[in-house]
């Protein structure tokens, strides 16, 4: 059976440990930004009607998009500039996914265009 009082113990170990790597009240701002930016990010989806399941005719609320979209590019910025993300060390990794992910897209998608109506 679970010992909770074990359980507490070895967390606070750890936390204890762990304390000069990551103080308190970065994680405590961390998980806040994080549960904000989860909360704008269900907003975003919710800006377009998107249930499969539901019969309607699909819009977007534009105005309401963009506000969310900002509310969403608030706390992920909130999020960096907690972490000391400066914009030269964004741009960079920014640019090297970029360019992964632009590869993939060549490598799976546009390098077998046509090859699945083919196998039709």
């Amino acid at each position: 059976m679970l010992d909770w009082n074990e359980v507490e113990r070895q967390r606070k170990e750890v936390y204890e440990k762990l304390a000069h790597l990551y103080p308190r009240d970065l994680l405590d701002a961390h998980m806040v930004y994080c549960l904000q930016l989860s909360h704008e990010s269900a907003e975003l989806l919710d800006a377009v009607t998107w249930k499969p399941h539901r019969r309607h005719e699909a819009k977007v609320d534009r105005a309401n998009l963009i506000e969310e979209a900002v509310d969403v590019l608030k706390y992920l910025t909130n999020i960096l500039l907690l972490h000391k993300v400066s914009e030269a060390e964004f741009r960079t990794v920014y640019e090297a996914k970029h360019s992964v992910v632009l590869e993939r897209m060549h490598n799976e998608w546009l390098q077998h265009e046509g090859e699945d109506d083919a196998k039709k």
